[in-house]
């Protein structure tokens, strides 16, 4: 481990750390990071079909993707990593992640290499799995403690877990769409994710100065929602209200970071969502992030710090990007540690034009 830590701390001592009360030590403010999710990518001649089964692309079959790795016909590789540390981005977010398969310590020493942090998910497809039952002999618990335990090599640079992806929005079984119903049946595959991180943080003793934070992005735009139905992206009070009173999990209140995700305006943000809600000011009440938290059954969530986990413009309009920036960098009271930027990607996905960066 000495070479692995030797570069990982090197990344983490360059850092700007977090000097925000209850933050990890290795967490950098502001945040500056990158949704990346770099798929599709091209087949690699000889590699096994399995390493295309899902979007975990972090690990040593696609090198050439996010490090020097030379491609099949000998091409160098793209370097995306030391080309979003160029950019200034400090932190990457990423979706997917299967530990049980796959060898991440390529990626991860690239990044620590790179002096790029990065926000490790529970996918949706394990809180899925959580829900409904997994296939073959896969266990959630097997997969969550096999994630961190190749983290803790790393810890430095993994000062953020995410657990699922706009979760409110996924079906209950035999739906096509979500509803409110759908959104709250989320919940309890969410306190047992955050059981079994805990206990697997527990089991190969994480430091608890760098235990990460924990995130739980919900859409601005969804409003399904049984706490705060009138909130944009409402479910976070349903979502975090359920993890700060489950039964065993307080240690994880302090760890909480509110997550939002948006292409909105940056003005709304700013001076509408983030800002603190003042009596017979312009601030719409329903509108509020703060106004609508501290009237759910945990008004403490209203003090937990916040991070924009997605932002963009799908038309790359430059004064609207400008705007998003500063409501999520501006420094303001109730500002956000930082945003997102969504997404670092190979083809427009979202939208044409597309919004990121490809």
């Amino acid at each position: 481990f000495a070479m692995v830590f030797t570069s990982c701390f090197a990344a983490a001592a360059t850092a700007v750390v977090a000097t925000t009360a209850n933050l990890p030590s290795n967490m950098p403010v502001p945040v500056r990071g990158m949704a990346y999710d770099p798929w599709p990518s091209d087949a690699v001649a000889g590699a096994p079909h399995f390493a295309y089964s899902s979007t975990d692309f972090f690990h040593s079959e696609f090198d050439a993707l996010w490090g020097s790795g030379r491609s099949d016909d000998g091409q160098p590789g793209r370097s995306d990593l030391a080309t979003l540390s160029a950019m200034g981005v400090n932190i990457v977010r990423l979706y997917s992640w299967d530990a049980l398969r796959f060898d991440h310590s390529a990626f991860l020493d690239e990044a620590a290499a790179n002096r790029i942090s990065v926000a490790i998910p529970i996918s949706n497809d394990l809180l899925l799995c959580l829900r409904d039952g997994c296939p073959g002999q896969t266990t959630p618990r097997d997969a969550i403690f096999a994630m961190v335990k190749e983290a803790r090599a790393y810890a430095c640079i993994v000062p953020i877990w995410t657990i699922g992806n706009q979760i409110e929005l996924l079906p209950a079984p035999g739906k096509a769409t979500a509803d409110a119903e759908s959104a709250k049946r989320m919940i309890p595959p969410l306190i047992q994710a955050a059981r079994l991180l805990l206990e697997a943080e527990e089991r190969v003793n994480w430091p608890t100065s760098m235990r990460p934070m924990i995130a739980i992005p919900a859409g601005l735009g969804s409003r399904l929602s049984t706490q705060c139905p009138s909130l944009p992206g409402g479910f976070l009070c349903d979502s975090y209200s359920a993890l700060w009173n489950a039964g065993g999990l307080a240690p994880l209140r302090q760890r909480l970071i509110l997550a939002v995700q948006t292409y909105g305006d940056g003005a709304f943000l700013k001076d509408g969502y983030f800002s603190p809600f003042v009596n017979g000011g312009a601030i719409v009440p329903t509108s509020n992030l703060q106004h609508m938290l501290a009237r759910t059954d945990t008004p403490q969530l209203a003090e937990l710090p916040r991070v924009v986990t997605e932002i963009g413009d799908l038309n790359q309009r430059p004064s609207f990007v400008s705007g998003q920036l500063q409501a999520c960098l501006g420094g303001y009271e109730g500002a956000p540690l930082g945003c997102f930027w969504s997404a670092f990607l190979d083809h427009g996905w979202l939208a044409a034009p597309f919004n990121g960066i490809g």
